[in-house]
C-alpha cells in the first residue's frame, strides 16, 4: 500500500512538469567559411550536410521565407547569371548545390499540392514559385540530425545567393525541431560575424534560445505588433530608424536623416549590404561627393552583391551611427563599411582588387530601408515568436564561445510547471501524508462501524416502582405468564388491599365511583369497608 502511495505521489509531482522537457536546450550552429565538396573552395554560412551520401552546402539564414531552400544543381548546369563565366563561380555563389538524384531514397518527394508548405510572399515577389520539395535527413552539426526534414529545392530563378535556412514566423525547421521536442521554444538569436577583411570572426545561429555570450549590453524590445509587408516587400522583423548620422574623422556629425523623422527598415540577415531609401541614398552621395557612375575593371572576378564602388584613391574613412526607436544606438565602423573590392574568381574562390573600393551599399535605392549583414556585425538579434519581441543588443567582437540559453518567455512559462528537486520532494511528502491521513480515517470508521455490527445493543430499562418486580418485562423470562395465572381466581396481594373504613356518607347512599365528591358532604371519616373479597362472599 505504502508503495502504491509513493508512486501515486510521485506522478502527480512530476505532471506538474511535464510541459517543460528539463533535457530540452537551444541549439547552436556556426556561422563561418563552410567548405563546398563540389570543388575546393569555400563560403560563408551554416554547414549543413543533406542525405545519404551526405552532400555539403552551406545556408544563410533568412527571416523572409519560412521554407528551408536548397539550390538545385541544375541552376549551375544551364545558362549561367549575368556577368558569370564559369560553373565554378556558380557554385560558390550558391553555396554549394544539391543533386537529387545523387540523394537516391534518401530523399523522399513530396507533393507541392499536398504537402501544406508555407507560401513564402518573400521568394515569389522575386522568383518563380516552387517546383520541388521532400523529406530528408539534415545534419547540421556533428552531433545534431534533423531527420525527416522538410526542404524546398529550387529548380529555376536567378535573384538569389546562396541556400536559406528559413527563420520566418512560420519557420519549418523550427516548428520541426520544437514539435520533435529538439528545442524549447519558438525563436533563434543571430551573432552574424564578420566578413571584413581587417577584423573577420565566426558567428552563430542558436535555435530555440540566444548565445548570453555574444550579448555585451542591455536588449532593447521591439514587438511584433504590425503587418509584414512593407512598401510591398515581405517584412516579418521591423524597426524605427530615428536618426542617422554620418561620422568622419575631424568634422561634426553629418544628418543623413534628422532625429525623429521615423523610417520603418526591414532587418534581413540574407542581405549583406544596406539597403537605403532614394531620399537616404542620395543625401550620402551629396554629403560624400560620390556618385555610382565609375567604370572599373572586374579583372574576371564577379561580384556577389555590388555596393557603391570608387577609386581606392577617394578612399573613405566614415562611420555610421544609427539612432532606433526606443533609445538603441549603434556605430558601424569604417572597417565593415568599406573594403577592397572582393568578387569570385574564375575558380570560385574569393579574390581582390585593391585598385577599387566598394561602399556596402547597394547602388539602387529601395523602399523601405534593409539592415542587412553588415548592420548585425555590431548587433545581436534575438527573436522569440512565442512572445512577439524582436530584441537587439551591443555583440561581442571577438570569437567567444557560445552559452545558449533559453528565451525568459520560455523560462516564465515553465516557473509554475518546472519544479526542482526540493519541491518535488515537498509535494511527494505532503501527497504521502494527505493519503495516509485518508486511509487512516477511513480504516478507523471501517472498525468502529464492523464492531458495532457485530456486538447486540444492551438497553437499561429502569423499573417502574408501581409495577411489582415479578411482572416487569425484565421478569418476564424468569416469571412466564401461564394460562392458570390469566384464567384462575384473582387473589390481590395483601399490601394492594383497600383498607376498610367507616361510610363517611351519614346515612346517604355512596355516591358513584365515577361521581365527583360533594361540596356539601361531611368531612367526617368514611366507616371501614370489607375486603372486596369477604363482600363478594356475603353477597354469594
Amino acid at each position: 500500500m505504502a508503495f502504491r502511495i509513493s508512486c501515486l505521489a510521485l506522478f502527480l509531482a512530476y505532471a506538474f512538469a511535464a510541459d517543460c522537457p528539463a533535457t530540452t536546450t537551444p541549439i547552436v550552429l556556426t556561422i563561418s567559411n563552410c567548405t563546398i565538396a563540389s570543388q575546393d573552395s569555400s563560403s560563408y554560412g551554416v554547414r549543413l550536410d543533406v542525405g545519404d551520401p551526405r552532400q555539403n552546402l552551406c545556408g544563410t539564414p533568412s527571416t523572409v521565407v519560412d521554407n528551408t531552400l536548397l539550390i538545385s544543381s541544375n541552376i549551375c548546369t544551364g545558362v549561367l547569371p549575368p556577368n558569370m563565366t564559369t560553373q565554378a563561380q556558380c557554385q560558390s555563389y550558391h553555396g554549394g548545390t544539391f543533386n537529387i538524384a545523387a540523394a537516391g531514397t534518401s530523399f523522399h518527394n513530396i507533393s507541392l499540392s499536398t504537402a501544406n508548405l508555407p507560401l513564402d510572399q518573400g521568394w515569389t515577389r522575386f522568383n518563380p514559385p516552387y517546383t520541388a520539395a521532400g523529406e530528408t535527413d539534415l545534419h547540421v552539426v556533428s552531433n545534431v540530425a534533423i531527420p525527416n526534414m522538410t526542404v524546398v529545392v529550387i529548380t529555376e530563378g536567378i535573384n538569389f545567393t546562396a541556400g536559406h535556412i528559413g527563420l520566418g514566423k512560420d519557420s519549418v525547421i523550427l516548428h520541426h525541431l520544437k514539435d520533435s521536442n529538439m528545442i524549447p521554444s519558438l525563436g533563434f538569436g543571430l551573432n552574424a560575424g564578420s566578413q571584413s577583411i581587417q577584423n573577420p570572426r565566426d558567428g552563430s545561429l542558436v535555435l530555440g534560445g540566444y548565445d548570453s555570450a555574444s550579448v555585451t549590453s542591455s536588449f532593447y524590445t521591439h514587438t511584433m505588433n504590425y503587418s509584414d509587408m512593407l512598401f510591398g516587400r515581405h517584412c516579418p522583423l521591423q524597426v524605427q530608424i530615428e536618426g542617422l548620422q554620418l561620422l568622419v574623422e575631424g568634422q561634426e556629425p553629418i544628418q543623413l536623416i534628422g532625429e525623429g523623422d521615423g523610417h520603418a527598415a526591414c532587418i534581413e540577415p540574407y542581405d549583406n549590404l544596406f539597403r537605403l531609401s532614394e531620399v537616404g541614398l542620395s543625401t550620402f552621395k551629396e554629403v560624400t561627393g560620390w556618385s555610382a557612375n565609375t567604370t572599373y575593371d572586374s579583372q574576371d572576378l564577379y561580384i556577389p552583391e555590388p555596393g557603391l564602388i570608387y577609386p581606392s584613391t577617394t578612399g573613405f574613412n566614415g562611420s555610421l551611427k544609427f539612432f532606433l526607436s526606443g533609445g538603441f544606438t549603434v556605430e558601424i565602423p569604417n572597417s565593415e563599411l568599406q573594403h577592397p573590392l572582393r568578387g569570385l574568381d574564375k575558380n570560385g574562390n574569393y579574390a581582390l582588387n585593391t585598385s577599387y573600393t566598394q561602399v556596402n551599399m547597394y547602388e539602387e535605392p529601395l523602399a523601405p530601408w534593409v539592415l542587412g549583414k553588415v548592420f548585425l556585425s555590431q548587433v545581436y538579434l534575438a527573436v522569440d515568436y512565442e512572445a512577439q519581441q524582436i530584441q537587439l543588443a551591443q555583440v561581442h567582437q571577438n570569437d567567444i564561445t557560445p552559452s545558449p540559453v533559453k528565451f525568459a518567455s520560455t523560462n516564465t512559462s515553465c516557473k509554475t510547471s518546472k519544479l526542482s528537486g526540493g519541491t518535488i520532494a515537498a509535494i511527494v511528502l505532503g501527497v504521502v501524508l494527505g493519503l495516509a491521513f485518508i486511509v487512516g480515517a477511513g480504516y478507523y470508521l471501517y472498525r468502529r462501524r464492523k464492531r458495532q455490527t457485530q456486538q447486540p445493543s444492551t438497553v437499561t430499562v429502569t423499573p417502574d416502582p408501581t409495577i411489582p418486580s415479578d411482572q416487569h418485562p425484565s421478569a418476564i423470562e424468569t416469571n412466564p405468564v401461564t394460562w392458570e395465572k390469566l384464567h384462575g381466581p384473582f387473589e390481590m396481594t395483601a399490601e394492594r388491599r383497600t383498607s376498610e373504613m367507616e361510610s363517611p356518607n351519614m346515612g346517604y347512599a355512596p355516591p358513584s365511583p365515577r361521581a365527583p365528591p360533594s361540596p356539601h358532604a361531611p368531612s367526617e371519616p368514611r366507616a371501614a369497608q370489607a375486603p372486596l373479597h369477604e363482600r363478594a362472599e356475603d353477597a354469594a
